[in-house]
């Protein structure tokens, strides 16, 4: 039996919708959104997405083959 579509469609699509809800929250939960919140009381949220990088990837997690200085300075701060 086939399938009028792959697994790698089916899952870019899903990627697309997740890239769509995120987005949508990001910005209806962005500054503005709720004045009842005082600016310290919001919490501080980074995102970073990287392909094909794991946790062990990254200098602030002591790897030495790549230089991650950016993701080391945000994980310092």
């Amino acid at each position: 039996m086939t399938f009028p579509c792959s697994r790698t469609t089916a899952a870019r699509g899903l990627a697309a919708h997740l890239l769509a809800g995120l987005t949508t929250i990001g910005l209806t939960a962005g500054p503005g959104a709720s004045s009842a919140l005082s600016a310290d009381s919001r919490p501080n949220i980074v995102l970073v997405y990287a392909d094909d990088l794991g946790y062990g990837d990254v200098g602030c997690y002591g790897a030495t083959a790549v230089a991650t200085p950016a993701i080391d300075r945000l994980a310092q701060e």
